[in-house]
């Protein structure tokens, strides 16, 4: 059987392709392997499985996808199992994202993996990005 397939029968005159969410990088193979966690493949029949885009993860092996992070996280690399949350003192108000943003002056967050910053109350102030108070 060629590469990106296999065969688990004797006495067999057709090789199967790889399903999705797999791959086989050798000639001759009786099963094909699941793509790890931080990767995925969407066709049948290949020979190798691609990294999670950075923005997006996969925690499971096996899979034909990844998953954008969700608003209030973020994942700067490829081939990553999961996203991170966003520190306290940033926000992240959109899925998919690579990067989190530091709360404007005037402004405060003090817990992590939020979408919005809040304002500072009357009375107070905040003249520094970034703060959690």
């Amino acid at each position: 059987c060629a590469a990106g397939s296999f065969q688990d029968q004797e006495g067999q005159s057709t090789c199967s392709a790889c399903a999705a969410g797999t791959f086989q990088d050798q000639e001759g193979q009786i099963s094909c392997t699941n793509c790890v966690a931080g990767s995925f493949q969407d066709q049948e029949g290949q020979t190798s499985c691609s990294s999670c885009a950075a923005g997006s993860s996969q925690d499971k092996e096996g899979q034909v996808s990844c998953t954008g992070c969700a608003a209030g996280s973020f994942q700067d690399q490829e081939g990553q199992s999961t996203c991170s949350a966003c520190a306290a003192g940033s926000f992240q108000d959109n899925a998919g994202q690579t990067s989190c943003t530091g709360c404007a002056a005037g402004s405060f967050q003090d817990k992590e993996g939020q979408t919005s910053c809040s304002s500072c109350a009357a009375g107070s102030f905040q003249d520094k990005e970034g703060q959690i108070t």
